[in-house]
């Protein structure tokens, strides 16, 4: 096992028995933004088991936490709003555990780890230009996502299309919208953009998935891949 991975897990115990888990989540967040050459050693070349392992370990620690702040003020119905501190371990600890194969070729080569999935399930990585062309995958078991162009089979880098982490899998659909949807409608993907809200981020959503069905060379495109994946 990874020295610095070991030392992480010594503290994560004493961080939970002592502190909580929201503020071991943060304290995990702070140890990885302050060891990136260390952390990355570990991401890059552990086995991948023990890779899934830290990163289910987060997950375990993440759905038994308490992100949100309570207002029952008016004594009549109480009202819930994200911890603004979630905002780092949304962002940051998210974009630390994902993985992704670099180009759509290298994840053709790996398909049987990840699962390309429909369209109506890309809609929120397929905005602006030619995003009808995005194609979304994810992990076997949920957790990690990669967005790729069918158009160049790169990496999407793009923040506002880029594939995230997500803590519980969509299968997990409560936890999902609570973990990862929610705070995507309120903060988004990255520091540098602005949360749109749920109404918003869904009819762009909407707006993505119309252009890609009046697009024949999309959905040729994403045809020619999913025959690909599948064969």
């Amino acid at each position: 096992m990874n020295h610095f991975i070991e030392a992480l897990y010594e503290s994560m115990a004493l961080w939970q028995a002592y502190y909580g888990n929201f503020y071991t989540l943060l304290a995990i967040t702070q140890r990885i933004d302050a060891y990136p050459i260390k952390w990355l050693n570990f991401k890059y070349s552990a086995d991948i088991q023990d890779y899934v392992e830290f990163y289910n370990r987060i997950n375990a620690i993440v759905l038994e936490t308490n992100i949100y702040n309570s207002d029952n003020s008016d004594n009549k119905q109480i009202y819930k709003s994200i911890n603004p501190a979630f905002k780092k371990i949304h962002f940051n600890l998210r974009f630390h555990l994902n993985k992704q194969p670099l180009s759509l070729y290298d994840i053709l080569d790996r398909k049987e780890k990840w699962t390309l999935l429909p369209i109506k399930s890309s809609a929120f990585h397929m905005n602006g230009k030619d995003g009808e062309y995005n194609l979304k995958f994810i992990s076997k078991d949920g957790h990690l996502e990669a967005v790729y162009s069918s158009l160049s089979y790169s990496l999407v880098i793009n923040p506002w299309n880029i594939g995230t982490y997500n803590y519980a899998p969509l299968t997990d659909s409560p936890n999902h919208y609570t973990y990862d949807v929610e705070p995507y409608y309120k903060w988004n993907n990255t520091p540098f953009l602005k949360g749109q809200g749920q109404i918003a981020s869904n009819i762009m959503a909407g707006e993505n998935i119309l252009r890609y069905n009046q697009s024949s060379k999309a959905q040729e495109n994403y045809n020619k891949i999913k025959e690909l994946f599948n064969s």
